[in-house]
């Protein structure tokens, strides 16, 4: 079996398994807590699994292009990858809490976003085109332009306030966008 885990670590650090086995094609990338279940990137499997509290594992979404980065909303989870609409444009796959999954944000001047973070009720993502703002609606703006983010890539997004704090991996650095 795969030896992949998924595991709990309290704040007092205790660790205790909730999944073990978990069968994936390159491993997990990115978790999310939707309701009492846990939601799992496997990105080597282009889909997305639900992780009971009681260690049962189903896919809860498949036919995710390049999933990375994922981030639960009210309603579900939005992740990041490509051709959501086809091709190799970026955008986000809004999957409700039902498994159905739509897409907001096509943007056709990148090859995907690299990361996802919510800002309110709006969506933040890098890209190799920049940092950009991505409503509910789907309206993209950009935020700040290619050569102030760098050139490596995203691995962490989150909004704080009204800073951008993100995770370059190359060359490893965090940066700080504040308006």
């Amino acid at each position: 079996t795969d030896g992949r885990v998924l595991l709990r670590i309290t704040p007092d650090g205790t660790i205790s398994t909730i999944a073990s086995g978990i069968s994936t094609g390159g491993g997990m990338t990115d978790i999310a807590v939707m309701g009492s279940d846990y939601i799992a990137v496997d990105a080597g499997n282009n889909r997305l699994l639900r992780i009971k509290q009681d260690g049962t594992i189903s896919v809860f979404a498949s036919s995710i292009t390049r999933p990375r980065g994922m981030k639960a909303t009210g309603s579900g989870v939005v992740v990041d990858g490509v051709g959501c609409s086809g091709g190799s444009s970026g955008g986000l796959y809004n999957i409700a809490s039902d498994g159905a999954v739509s897409c907001i944000g096509v943007d056709t001047s990148t090859g995907g976003y690299q990361s996802v973070a919510l800002d309110g009720s709006n969506f933040v993502v890098y890209t190799y085109n920049g940092y950009k703002r991505i409503t509910p609606n789907g309206t993209i703006s950009l935020i700040i332009n290619p050569s102030l983010s760098g050139d490596g890539q995203g691995v962490g997004l989150l909004v704080a306030g009204t800073d951008i704090i993100s995770a370059l991996s190359y060359p490893p650095r965090l940066i700080r966008i504040s308006p």
